[in-house]
């Protein structure tokens, strides 16, 4: 799943200075299989390092929703400042019901652009505002 919501998600220098550990936790959170197992690394870097950058909790929460889109086959989520998109695979099993609702309560936000396009046009100016908002959108989609 590609993921850009420019945003900083990254270990700054500054809070795990080796390289090579910090490649190597970089590895270790792009393989999690599931949420328990970055649960897992974000203890161990709080233990090792100290309370996480706001970079590194982006890094997380990216890679949750990263685990979420897998799970819906979405191949690419794009947000900027000014709204963006989800892309669907296109066999994707995926409930209309639940894009008609959400185009149903907010029209001028969402809609569909082509047969794998989902998008959203709302502004997301402040970096956590704009992780949240895909975070959610990608979980009412799965509920």
């Amino acid at each position: 799943v590609e993921i850009d919501l420019r945003v900083p998600a990254l270990l700054p220098e500054d809070y795990l200075g080796d390289v090579n550990m910090r490649l190597s936790f970089y590895k270790r959170i792009a393989g999690a299989e599931n949420k328990e197992a970055l649960d897992e690394l974000k203890v161990e870097l709080i233990d090792r390092f100290g309370l996480l950058p706001e970079a590194t909790k982006n890094l997380f929460q990216i890679a949750e929703l990263r685990l979420s889109a897998k799970q819906l086959k979405i191949i690419k989520i794009d947000a900027t400042v000014h709204g963006g998109f989800l892309e669907f695979s296109p066999n994707a099993d995926i409930d209309p019901m639940k894009f008609l609702n959400l185009i149903k309560q907010q029209p001028a936000v969402f809609k569909f652009d082509g047969p794998t396009k989902f998008r959203f046009n709302c502004a997301l100016e402040q970096h956590k505002v704009r992780l949240e908002f895909v975070a959610d959108l990608v979980k009412s989609l799965l509920n």
